[in-house]
């Protein structure tokens, strides 16, 4: 993860405390993940994620460098009945 996105996350988690960030693997990510993307928080849908087999898999166009750069996951803790959960 380089500095200026470093940065950026820092920003998003003064405004959001109960986020826990992960980098994933580009195969790895599903509908219905929370990325941060271009600077922004984004919520990934089934038509967001495609496959080519020049590209190979691509999230909102971007193939994260064929797979070389991480995807980064964003996820929120939420504390329920059971205890905290990670959403």
């Amino acid at each position: 993860m380089n500095e200026e996105i470093q940065k950026q996350l820092e920003e998003v988690k003064k405004n959001y405390p109960n986020i826990v960030v992960s980098e994933i693997d580009i195969t790895d990510v599903k509908a219905g993940y929370t990325v941060f993307h271009c600077g922004k928080m984004m919520t990934v849908c089934q038509r967001d994620i495609d496959y080519s087999s020049f590209c190979g898999t691509t999230l909102f166009g971007y193939n994260y460098m064929g797979g070389r750069q991480k995807v980064i996951r964003i996820q929120f803790r939420v504390e329920t009945a059971n205890g905290v959960e990670l959403r």
